[in-house]
């Protein structure tokens, strides 16, 4: 579907930028690297992603349980 092609897309936005062309920096097109940049941007970011709805859910849990959140806080 349409998350697997993202997340292709990322993946090649993230090993583009990780890979050493062996160019200085006034020897590489700029259109290329304003692209990969692009890309980089566009990516989705899976594990912030899960990390925000591992938070939410953990905020949802203690706003419900009153104890819970009593146990918890300091």
């Amino acid at each position: 579907g349409a998350d697997n092609h993202t997340e292709k897309a990322s993946a090649v936005a993230a090993n583009n930028a990780l890979r050493d062309d062996g160019l200085l920096a006034n020897e590489r097109n700029l259109n290329d690297d304003l692209a990969l940049e692009k890309a980089s941007k566009n990516a989705k970011d899976i594990l912030l992603n899960e990390a925000a709805h591992i938070v939410s859910d953990a905020a949802a849990l203690l706003k419900s349980d009153s104890r819970l959140a009593a146990s918890t806080s300091p």
